[in-house]
């Protein structure tokens, strides 16, 4: 019950859970898993978890061509040793010695990746045929929790690697904010804020300054796209509003994108993470006379140094 629980539960050690199952049901004095190493492609076993006796070696290992686990994975067979560290002289110093270490290999997808053991460290008992029949079952478990770590593992990795990348994104958005922030306070450039409806809700002063409106015009939403778009340009920009509603609707939002549908209109990479960005480019018409606008509806007409850049933000 133990082990299907920590099967279960993603907070709990389970290679641990299984080092105590295995301490619990043998009745050895020390018990643990051995695992082979990745970062150096298997060269070594290491000790993820122990229980009884030897816990306090916890981490430590033996090497794969010349050691226990590694005889065991040669030999692709269950193996008891007696006082081991005789074969293993590096093993003398690890105390309390082993009077006897049942070593039983467990596999992922056929092949071996480590092993679970049990020690005694007196002639209390002898490991019997019933130990061996209880660990290869265990090891089945081993398999089972093996996986699941490294599935956690890897999960981990990925919510890792998500974070940093929403972070880039963060940081790259936050300084592109301040990058057109600076540019509209500069006023070199009209700069508008619209809705696809025709309502423009911000703009610069250049901007006001060129359509020949002020601020408490804007405040008071005086001021609409639809009423400054020269007539000839009337049904494209239909057209292309169309398109760009059908692109929200549809919640087309693939940063990096962009779309040239009619002249005038081109629509790239989403504003704000949501929203899409719509530049338009005024043609190039002869210059005003030298009279002040009327503010009556008529074509508006921008001279040659006087490009207007307007961001379009979808808010219905």
């Amino acid at each position: 019950m133990a082990l299907a629980s920590a099967l279960l539960d993603s907070q709990s050690n389970i290679l641990q859970t299984l080092a105590e199952t295995i301490l619990d049901v043998t009745q050895c004095d020390s018990s643990g898993l051995s695992l082979l190493t990745k970062d150096d492609g298997g060269k070594r076993f290491y000790w993820p978890a122990i229980a009884g006796m030897w816990s306090p070696h916890v981490g430590g290992g033996t090497p794969r061509d010349f050691g226990p686990c590694g005889d065991v994975l040669d030999r692709n067979r269950t193996l008891l040793f007696q006082h081991f560290e005789r074969r293993y002289p590096y093993l003398l110093p690890v105390i309390p010695a082993a009077e006897e270490c049942l070593l039983v290999p467990f596999y992922v997808g056929g092949k071996a990746v480590g092993t679970i053991w049990a020690i005694m460290h007196s002639d209390r008992r002898k490991f019997d045929a019933e130990d061996e029949r209880l660990m290869s079952t265990l090891g089945q478990f081993a398999s089972l929790a093996y996986q699941t770590v490294e599935s956690i593992q890897d999960l981990k990795l990925q919510i890792t690697a998500r974070e940093r990348a929403e972070a880039a994104v963060r940081e790259l958005a936050n300084g592109l904010e301040v990058k057109i922030r600076r540019l509209v306070d500069a006023n070199i450039i009209g700069i508008v804020i619209f809705t696809l409806e025709g309502q423009i809700i911000e703009a610069n002063e250049a901007f006001l300054r060129i359509v020949g409106y002020d601020r408490a015009d804007l405040v008071a939403g005086r001021l609409r796209w639809t009423e400054l778009t020269p007539p000839e340009w009337c049904d494209r920009d239909a057209r292309t509003v169309a398109e760009l509603k059908m692109m929200c609707g549809a919640g087309s939002r693939t940063a990096g994108s962009s779309i040239r549908s009619v002249p005038g209109f081109r629509a790239g990479m989403p504003c704000s993470g949501s929203e899409p960005l719509v530049r338009k480019q005024p043609p190039k018409l002869p210059s005003p006379p030298a009279s002040e606008r009327s503010r009556a509806f008529q074509p508006l007409c921008w001279g040659e140094s006087e490009a207007v850049f307007l961001i379009v933000i979808n808010v219905s």
